[in-house]
């Protein structure tokens, strides 16, 4: 299937599905992931059922499309080493990095961990709900 560069914005509506995860992440009842080497060597985070609701309403909503992605892994990193770039971000940027965040842990286990310890996407959660809230004004 051929990349596309034209980012499709989530509705409002899809954006606020999403959002709905964000206190249980904030606040989680339950680790997000174990860790188990000994069932697969290669993939050994077993993802809670929050994390895997919220992995499968990220393709449900629009938040994981077709793009260039590896091309724009540089420009990703940034925000990754600079949290406040993401104050700037706009509603395309949080769709290409939440697209990253899951179709790297497709080729490398562990993506989706990494970003649930270090913040990250509640980082990605906080910022798209100022976004909902400016949308919503509008």
């Amino acid at each position: 299937m051929p990349e596309s560069e034209s980012i499709t914005p989530p509705t409002l509506e899809q954006i606020r599905n999403l959002l709905a995860f964000m206190p249980r992440i904030e606040n989680p009842a339950e680790p997000f992931y174990t860790c188990d080497d000994k069932t697969s060597p290669f993939d050994p985070y077993i993802y809670s059922p929050l994390v895997s609701s919220f992995n499968n309403a990220l393709y449900d909503n629009n938040f994981c499309q077709p793009f260039d992605w590896p091309a724009w892994n540089d420009q990703a990193a940034t925000f990754i080493q600079d949290p406040a770039r993401l104050n700037q971000a706009d509603i395309e940027t949080i769709v290409k990095l939440f697209t990253i965040i899951l179709r790297k842990d497709r080729f490398s286990s562990g993506s989706i961990a990494g970003a649930l310890k270090n913040g990250f996407i509640l980082a990605l959660l906080k910022r798209l709900d100022v976004i909902q809230k400016e949308m919503a004004n509008e």
